[in-house]
């Protein structure tokens, strides 16, 4: 079985070390980690990598993650961050029924499962781009399974619509406000040649969204966007506070720092004003990135918020629109977690 590559400590504002190791995933989906704490950097670490020595010595099979984890680790220095990123984002979204499975299970059959699954979420690009991952680990290890797998048909490509931003200020006060918001929303297309009827699933949306916010203007559908926008950024800044305690909330830790309830804070952008909750810790050192301090404006990234939701947006492309948000302030784990959080509500709302 290959070597597993032992996490890295990092320094706390206390000035203890603190490193965390991932176990795998509840029934929920959900990531689980075990965290330690130490005075310094090498009892941290060598906490850790007892605690995997010792996993490994009870665990009995290899699986998929695992040869996906010892590929990543092997190609660190050879690809890009942002290719070792996309590959550890795969690794904890797609396929999931493959995960876990020994690679010897590895065949046509459970491929073909795994496919299907996400074929409702995803499109085919993100699902070629899984499997073709799970093939070039499962190499490393010199293991190659002939594969005869099904992948879900491409949908066809539109020509690319003007922003949001651009037809909100074309028609901001006409006549055709509330139609061209309703369309911009609900992602709405017409055919190059003859207009589209409307099919059932679309009439069914615009029915829920309506009884939802009982829209009757204009300023109904931005209102729900600021739901949106202010949805979105809530969980940012919930994985920025992650990030800074070094472990998840309700996860166990002995790092003296943690979370102290949230303050509310008005942010404002070309939807109008809107409230978010800021977390808190009680050594009041936590620093928000994605809104900070004394921010009030967000019109800079709500362009780049609302085109998280777009259709037909992979996993990659999620990811790095969330490193465009942030630029150089966060690391590339962080963005990994980001994208993580909220890829459930963005596979929701793409359905």
């Amino acid at each position: 079985m290959p070597k597993r590559k032992m996490p890295e400590a990092h320094q706390l504002k206390s000035g203890n070390w603190h490193t965390q190791v991932f176990v795998g995933l509840d029934e929920n989906g959900k990531k689980i980690r075990e965290s330690f704490t130490a005075p310094t950097k090498w009892e941290a670490e060598k906490m850790a990598a007892e605690y995997i020595f010792n996993g490994m010595k009870r665990k009995a099979r290899f699986t998929v993650a695992d040869a996906i984890d010892g590929y990543i680790s092997a190609k660190q220095n050879v690809l890009a961050l942002s290719t070792l990123r996309g590959y550890g984002i795969l690794r904890r979204n797609r396929l999931q029924s493959l995960m876990l499975l020994d690679v010897r299970e590895v065949n046509s059959y459970t491929v073909q499962q795994a496919i299907n699954e996400d074929a409702a979420k995803v499109g085919a690009k993100t699902i070629k781009e899984g499997v073709h991952l799970v093939c070039a680990a499962l190499k490393l290890y010199d293991i190659r399974p002939i594969l005869s797998v099904t992948y879900p048909a491409r949908k066809p490509k539109l020509k690319e619509l003007p922003t949001a931003e651009q037809v909100m200020n074309m028609v901001r006060g006409t006549d055709i406000e509330l139609p061209c918001l309703l369309a911009m929303w609900l992602s709405l297309r017409m055919a190059r040649r003859k207009r589209e009827p409307m099919s059932e699933g679309k009439k069914n949306i615009i029915g829920m969204l309506l009884e939802e916010y009982d829209i009757k203007s204009a300023k109904d559908i931005e209102d729900a966007l600021k739901d949106l926008l202010g949805g979105t950024i809530q969980e940012m800044l919930e994985s920025e506070m992650d990030e800074h305690l070094g472990y998840q909330e309700y996860e166990r830790s002995d790092n003296p720092d943690s979370r102290n309830g949230k303050k509310t804070k008005k942010i404002r952008g070309n939807f109008g004003e809107t409230e978010i909750e800021v977390p808190q810790d009680r050594d009041g050192s936590f620093e928000p990135k994605v809104v900070k301090k004394r921010q009030k404006d967000i019109s800079g990234i709500e362009q780049k918020i609302i085109a998280l939701y777009a259709k037909g947006m992979t996993t990659r492309q999620i990811s790095e629109t969330i490193e465009d948000i942030y630029g150089f302030e966060v690391s590339d784990g962080m963005v990994s977690d980001i994208t993580d959080r909220l890829l459930p509500q963005i596979e929701d709302w793409q359905k």
